[in-house]
C-alpha cells in the first residue's frame, strides 16, 4: 500500500504550490532563421504569474573545512558570492536549462535556469539553481 494516494499527493503539491510567496514568469529561448542565413535568439514567453520561491546560494567558509556551499534565507534582491540562486516551483511547471524566470514580486529580479534537480522520489516541487542574468545577456 503507497504511503500516498494520488489524490493525497495532489492535495499536497496544492498545499506547498499555496505557499510559494513570489510570482514569476517563465521566457524560454528560442532561434530563428534570418534572411542573410544566420540565426537570432529571442525570448518567448512559455509561462505567467507562476508562484515561485527564490534563496540566494552563498559560498560560506567553515573554518578548517574549506567552502560549503549554502541555500540562504536572505532577501534574494541581494547578489551575494555566487549570483546563485535556488528557485522552487510548483511541480507540474516545466522549466528547461537556459529559460528566463522573472521574479514580478521582487523587482523583476531575472535568473537564467542552469540546473533542473530531478527527484528521485514523489516530487511536490521542482527545484532549480539560476543564475543572475546579465545586462549582456
Amino acid at each position: 500500500m503507497p504511503i500516498l494516494s494520488a489524490t493525497d499527493l495532489a492535495n499536497l503539491r496544492a498545499a506547498l504550490a499555496d505557499l510559494l510567496p513570489d510570482t514569476c514568469n517563465i521566457d524560454r529561448p528560442t532561434i530563428t532563421d534570418d534572411i542573410a542565413g544566420g540565426q537570432s535568439t529571442a525570448l518567448t514567453s512559455f509561462a505567467t504569474a507562476v508562484p515561485v520561491l527564490v534563496t540566494s546560494i552563498r559560498l560560506r567558509h567553515s573554518s578548517g573545512l574549506g567552502n560549503d556551499l549554502l541555500g540562504t534565507p536572505e532577501d534574494p534582491r541581494r547578489m551575494l558570492e555566487s549570483g546563485r540562486y535556488n528557485i522552487t516551483l510548483p511541480q507540474d511547471v516545466l522549466v528547461e536549462l537556459n529559460d528566463v524566470v522573472t521574479v514580478t514580486t521582487l523587482d523583476d529580479l531575472k535568473l537564467r535556469i542552469i540546473t533542473v534537480i530531478v527527484g528521485e522520489s514523489l516530487e511536490v516541487v521542482k527545484q532549480c539553481a539560476g543564475q543572475l542574468v546579465s545586462e549582456e545577456d
